[in-house]
């Protein structure tokens, strides 16, 4: 039974490495991003978007809005429509980080009509994690071979 494991490497090196641009160039930066963002397009698309709507909330678009889908965060498409991939990170709209993060909704008048109280929002995260894309291999060459430099180490082939 293993009852202690020694890690000698430390990740702040490589997260600095990468933080000073000594790995990816801003061409890299931009393909990584627009690799999220066409991910997270198709997950709106598709509805792949969790937590799912709940059922008052889907009454409530049918009645008012007439939208028959129960996909979350499309019921405009402005949030689709603004997500744009730069070498810096991933521009929206402003909402879609409080959709991507969970925040509290304050009660507004909308809100106070049909009887529903102040309360907190849920994360909906719609932006891919790394484990949801697939890197190119000249990118994963780069940061392979930052790694090896910072840690000595040669990690095993993919």
């Amino acid at each position: 039974m293993i009852r202690r494991v020694e890690i000698n490497f430390n990740f702040n090196k490589l997260a600095e490495a990468l933080a000073n641009d000594q790995a990816l160039t801003a061409d890299d930066k931009l393909a990584i991003n627009k690799r999220l963002v066409a991910n997270a397009r198709q997950r709106l698309t598709k509805g792949a978007v969790g937590p799912a709507l709940e059922e008052s909330t889907v009454r409530i678009r049918k009645r008012l809005k007439g939208i028959n889908h129960t996909r979350p965060l499309s019921v405009t498409g402005n949030l689709y429509d603004s997500l744009e991939a730069t070498p810096s990170g991933i521009k929206m709209a402003d909402y879609g980080w409080k959709h991507q993060n969970g925040y509290y909704q304050e009660q507004t008048s909308f809100m106070e009509k049909l009887n529903i109280p102040a309360q907190f929002i849920r994360a909906r995260p719609f932006i891919p994690t790394t484990e949801d894309i697939i890197l190119p291999d000249s990118i994963m060459a780069k940061l392979i071979r930052t790694f090896e430099n910072i840690s000595k180490v040669k990690p095993r082939k993919r």
